[in-house]
């Protein structure tokens, strides 16, 4: 039930016409995917550690995690514009040619030092998304942390 919640947020994504509908898919997608990271994190203190540990030793969970950063600097502060946005891509030594990835104007994750409101710095997932988010296009990125999530041998959905 919340994969097939997190596909069909991801396919609003790739349906979006104007940013206005892409900016409400992301958000959605986002929201999802933090719902399932919550289920898989655990409520108990043996569970999470034991998520945060397979989540930072792959780039998959990294990209989850730094994903949820920028959702959580959204539901906190909705004014805060972290948003991707559209821009000029090309293959490059971490970016390939692939179904969602294209050369050509895409939806791709701001770089910190291109946001108007930056990321604190006192957010422990800032570095993942620095590392592995920053500048990646947005539907790798959401697929990616789907994929890791969808996974994660913490708790059954």
């Amino acid at each position: 039930m919340l994969i097939d919640d997190i596909d069909a947020a991801i396919e609003r994504v790739r349906r979006a016409a104007t940013p206005e509908e892409m900016r409400r898919a992301v958000k959605n997608a986002l929201d999802e995917l933090y719902s399932l990271r919550t289920h898989r994190e655990g409520s108990t203190k043996p569970l999470n550690k034991a998520y945060y540990r397979r989540a930072e030793v792959v780039r998959a969970g990294q990209v989850a995690e730094g994903l949820s950063l920028v959702r959580g600097t959204k539901a906190h502060d909705a004014l805060k514009d972290v948003d991707p946005c559209v821009q000029l891509l090309y293959p490059g030594g971490n970016l390939f040619p692939g179904e969602n990835t294209f050369p050509g104007p895409q939806l791709v994750w701001l770089k910190p030092e291109d946001m108007v409101d930056p990321l604190s710095d006192s957010q422990p997932r800032r570095a993942f998304y620095e590392d592995v988010v920053a500048g990646q296009p947005v539907m790798e990125t959401l697929l990616e942390a789907r994929d890791f999530l969808a996974s994660d041998p913490g708790p059954s959905i």
